[in-house]
């Protein structure tokens, strides 16, 4: 079941964009998924607008229950999930949203675990680098680090890679 999941949002990032424009010159949303996520603390799917120069608001959704790194930290866990939001500020505005930025994540969300459901927190620092091709499809790598909190007993800080499949951004 997952390994289906997985190709199919693979096939959707890697689709094109349909027809997407940005007004006033402005690059157009972008799409991503971090299958990277399998392997961690659960796949994400986010979208990102350019809120600005240099300045950019990503929404997203974690899936904690489909990340193998996840039953490392409680082997009893029921389905959970979590919604994201970030600000991503680039350090070459002309090139946004390609190249390096770094921001502030915040996650807020729900779990259960041993037949208890519970309030998760999260939040930390990223950090990453997107190339973008002229097709608006791109790849991100990065790193975020942080702190989660939940109304159980289970807390503590977290480490992972992000390795985003994205389109658009034209």
């Amino acid at each position: 079941m997952r390994v289906r999941v997985a190709c199919a949002v693979l096939a959707l990032t890697l689709a094109q964009p349909l027809g997407a424009q940005a007004p006033e010159g402005r690059p157009s949303p972008v799409f991503q998924v971090n299958p990277l996520g399998f392997l961690q603390f659960g796949p994400t799917g986010e979208a990102e607008f350019m809120a600005g120069r240099g300045v950019a608001l990503a929404f997203g959704a974690r899936v904690p229950t489909l990340g193998l790194l996840s039953y490392a930290v409680d082997p009893d866990l029921g389905f959970s999930w979590t919604g994201a939001a970030a600000i991503r500020f680039f350090f070459d505005a002309e090139r946004q949203p390609a190249g390096w930025w770094a921001g502030p994540r915040a996650e807020l969300g729900r779990s259960n675990s041993s037949g208890e459901t519970y309030t998760l927190k999260g939040g930390g620092l990223e950090f990453g680098h997107r190339w973008l091709r002229a097709s608006g499809k791109n790849i991100t790598a990065g790193a975020m680090a942080g702190k989660f909190v939940s109304s159980s007993d289970l807390s503590g800080y977290f480490v992972m890679g992000v390795l985003n499949l994205g389109v658009g951004g034209r």
